[in-house]
């Protein structure tokens, strides 16, 4: 991205938080849907509805947040060409946080 472009999406570092497990994916319309268990609770506070998450890097958008996990919705073109085509069920990713989640949660203290 260069000085002037728009920007879109989500910002993501490369700073790995945790990794999460794969508990489930279902098939919903065209779409896959990932639950993936959050690694540790002190990070469930950076995931919020519609909020944004990368999941092996992939900037993805959240779309339910659960007690000890939270949904993803893979469409076909992602699932496509991205290495999620080849995730199954008990498989560990490694999730990165919305850094903007970040800098909000520590401007409360």
């Amino acid at each position: 991205m260069r000085m002037g472009d728009k920007f879109d999406g989500h910002i993501v570092l490369g700073h790995i938080d945790g990794k999460g497990e794969i508990l489930d994916i279902k098939k919903e319309g065209n779409s896959q849907a990932f639950n993936i268990k959050i690694p540790a609770r002190e990070l469930k506070k950076f995931l919020v509805y519609k909020g944004s998450v990368a999941v092996e890097g992939i900037s993805l958008t959240v779309a339910k947040v659960l007690r000890d996990s939270f949904v993803v919705k893979i469409i076909p073109y992602t699932l496509k060409y991205t290495n999620l085509q080849s995730k199954k069920k008990g498989d560990k990713v490694n999730l990165e946080f919305d850094i903007l989640a970040k800098y909000a949660n520590a401007s409360k203290k």
